[in-house]
């Protein structure tokens, strides 16, 4: 008996842990929805993601959705716990704004205007805005 009930609120702390999960989830191109205009994420180099400390998570389908969210749902920044942006040149890893080098304008057109890419490395995103112009831009003057 005392076996059984060790396992059974075993599991329910197992469950309990992975439910209230903040780790980052993959965008799924087509079928998630974007948390601000409502239109499925289309395209998978420009989606983004804010978990939130109680693990709630918003999903978006450009970054200017997820700032337009941010300022009109007036969410507490203390309480997002990470934003991610997808990566540009592999557009189904997602990257942690503090560690993503960004670029806009140029030949980058988001679905919603943000124009806004996103990459991994700096070698990369320079190269990438040598070919296709626009300019850098950091984190801390978009957000």
């Amino acid at each position: 008996m005392f076996r059984y009930l060790t396992e059974t609120a075993l599991l329910w702390i197992i469950l309990l842990y992975t439910s209230c999960s903040t780790d980052p989830r993959p965008i799924r191109v087509g079928e998630d929805a974007c948390n601000y205009c409502k239109m499925t994420v289309a395209d998978a180099r420009f989606g983004t993601e804010i978990i939130m400390r109680t693990g709630k998570y918003y999903i978006f389908d450009d970054t200017h959705c997820m700032l337009a969210f941010v300022q009109e749902q007036a969410i507490s920044r203390e309480d997002i716990k990470e934003i991610l942006v997808s990566d540009y040149q592999s557009p189904h890893n997602l990257i942690p704004v503090a560690s993503a080098y960004f670029m806009q304008g140029g030949n980058v057109r988001g679905p919603m205007g943000g124009d806004l890419a996103a990459f991994a490395d700096s070698t990369e995103r320079d190269r990438f805005l040598n070919d296709s112009g626009g300019n850098t831009i950091r984190w801390d003057e978009i957000f």
